[in-house]
């Protein structure tokens, strides 16, 4: 999870950079940076999946759930309230966030379910919205599912199909590694200069919501103040979409 939230802190770097057209980052025409945009939501629904198992081998408990969607959906209702007010055109209305909170709550049903009809669920998650995209979810009230045959205007859309495949594919993978108890090499450290990097990367992962809500406004600040340095100018720089 803490690498995961590097590769978003860097990803959104690169946004910040590329609106304030400090340096301009080939967002939507490279293969490279498309596909670095799809991977890091990927990260982050797998490893939901994963954790279930171990958060949840005692059972679903109510209050221990009703915590996660609570910070989850809360968290979730900032960013939307965030970019509704700073970029209305394309608010944050169904982001990584808001699939989170969704899926973990639409995966518990599938806690104990055979690996055949994980597989089977998976795949068709995966390929609905090639099959199944129609006019009618074209509607922003069903925007959510990710059925559209038009893309909606946001800055991150995380919409259930397809990505709760990678929660399914993470529960799998998380029933697999727990299966009989934490594996033995989650206790491993790295020594010297790799056991610092890891420990930083795990501090990360304890704290991902809050960096995930903190992170762009700091960075937007800081690549705000490098573009009045350098251009003398407060305001009209940035073309962010």
């Amino acid at each position: 999870r803490g690498a995961a939230i590097l590769m978003m802190v860097v990803y959104h770097l690169a946004w910040d950079l590329t609106a304030y057209r400090l340096v301009m980052v080939p967002l939507y025409e490279s293969f490279f940076w498309l596909a670095f945009r799809s991977f890091i939501p990927t990260c982050f629904l797998i490893i939901v999946g994963i954790s279930l198992l171990p958060a949840y081998q005692g059972g679903v408990q109510a209050g221990k759930l009703a915590k996660r969607l609570g910070l989850v959906g809360g968290g979730a209702a900032l960013v939307s309230l965030a970019t509704w007010i700073s970029y209305p055109q394309t608010w944050i209305f169904f982001g990584v966030l808001h699939s989170i909170a969704v899926a973990s709550v639409l995966v518990l049903p599938l806690l104990r379910a055979p690996y055949w009809l994980l597989f089977v669920l998976g795949l068709g998650v995966l390929a609905a919205p090639y099959f199944l995209a129609f006019p009618v979810f074209d509607q922003p009230w069903l925007w959510w599912l990710g059925l559209v045959e038009e893309w909606p205007p946001t800055n991150d859309y995380v919409p259930i199909f397809p990505w709760f495949s990678a929660v399914i594919a993470g529960l799998a993978l998380g029933r697999l590694l727990f299966a009989k108890g934490p594996p033995p090499w989650l206790a491993w450290r790295a020594p010297g200069p790799a056991g610092r990097l890891l420990d930083f990367l795990a501090w990360g992962g304890r704290h991902a919501l809050a960096i995930y809500l903190l992170h762009q406004p700091i960075l937007l600040g800081l690549v705000w103040m490098v573009y009045v340095a350098l251009t003398g100018e407060s305001g009209g720089g940035f073309l962010g979409r």
